[in-house]
């Protein structure tokens, strides 16, 4: 095969360094910068996805489903401390389709499911007028309350992977 020249600016420490390090190893600066190309080329690549921890399962979880959940998990983390007044049913349907939804989707864990459908549970007394007083006690602590950590630790192992362009789990 046959050889060209390619010229390439480098910093003077750079520079230095390479001819330092051809110098010690006896070895041209030519021969380190070519080996160095020619791996950095045909070196297999190790993805960002392959250096993560992640746990890959086919999500089909849109953003948009992203957004209502995280507009559900704001909710009852606000409903915690003030009481929503005025007509909530439109966000209680749509909440309790989503729910449904995510008992499907893998990326959900058993325990997750369970704290979802306690709020859905809620959600559909409130709407067939079972609860009407005090409607959000599964959200007190107490032994049957909503466990926020289940939560807050599931979304904190949770991210976008830019690469595959989907969620994945960070175990």
């Amino acid at each position: 095969m046959k050889s060209t020249i390619i010229n390439t600016r480098v910093s003077e420490n750079l520079k230095d360094d390479l001819n330092n390090y051809a110098f010690v190893n006896d070895i041209s600066a030519s021969n380190i910068v070519r080996d160095a190309i020619s791996e950095f080329i045909h070196k297999p690549k190790i993805s960002n996805v392959d250096k993560l921890n992640v746990e890959m399962k086919n999500m089909n979880f849109s953003m948009s489903q992203m957004l209502d959940f995280t507009k559900l998990i704001n909710w009852v983390q606000e409903s915690r401390h003030v009481h929503m007044a005025g007509d909530q049913t439109e966000f209680y349907l749509q909440s309790i389709k989503l729910i449904k939804e995510i008992k499907n989707n893998p990326l959900f864990s058993p325990e997750i499911i369970i704290e979802l459908n306690k709020v859905s549970t809620t959600f559909d007394k409130i709407l067939t007028g079972q609860i009407c007083d005090n409607p959000y006690k599964y959200i007190k602590e107490h032994e049957n309350g909503f466990d926020y950590d289940q939560i807050f630790n599931f979304l904190n192992r949770l991210m976008y992977c830019n690469e595959l362009q989907q969620l994945v789990f960070n175990k």
